[in-house]
């Protein structure tokens, strides 16, 4: 009898685990669900500025210069200096970025040559980084936002 109560007791520990591991993802879903749902907005609203801003020579609506902007990543701040010349993303270099995890910090980079290519920070995360993501989009936008006519 007494077997059979510890046999018990352990499955109940283990049904409790799983479960409360099963909430933690779910609350790790709906916070990178929101993180791209920031991005999105704040890219939104810089697009909406940009437009509203631009001159009929430039209708990047950056003014040229260098800018830096800086956001939360996964550990810790992001701090991203971005170039304008001739009204266009140019160059963008990253500043500090102490706390990131390397791992998750060496996918999310790749995101820096899109923002130049597509000239936007309206692009999407990239998956199992998204936090260090946000934080590059993020910064950049709030970059550009200083850069903005």
């Amino acid at each position: 009898m007494k077997d059979f109560l510890i046999r018990v007791v352990c499955i109940l520990i283990l049904v409790g685990l799983f479960t409360g591991y099963d909430v933690v993802l779910a609350m790790r879903n709906k916070d990178e669900q929101i993180a791209k749902l920031q991005v999105q907005a704040e890219s939104l609203a810089l697009s909406g500025k940009s437009e509203s801003n631009a001159s009929a020579e430039n209708r990047s609506g950056y003014e040229d210069g260098t800018y830096t902007g800086s956001a939360q990543g996964y550990g810790g701040s992001v701090c991203l200096q971005v170039v304008i010349k001739k009204g266009t993303i140019a160059e963008i270099q990253v500043v500090s970025a102490a706390g990131e995890d390397v791992a998750y910090w060496n996918m999310a980079k790749q995101l820096i040559p899109r923002i130049i290519e597509e000239q936007t920070t309206d692009i999407d995360t990239v998956s199992g980084a998204t936090f260090s993501s946000t934080g590059i989009l993020n910064a950049a936008a709030d970059a550009l936002n200083q850069a903005i006519k």
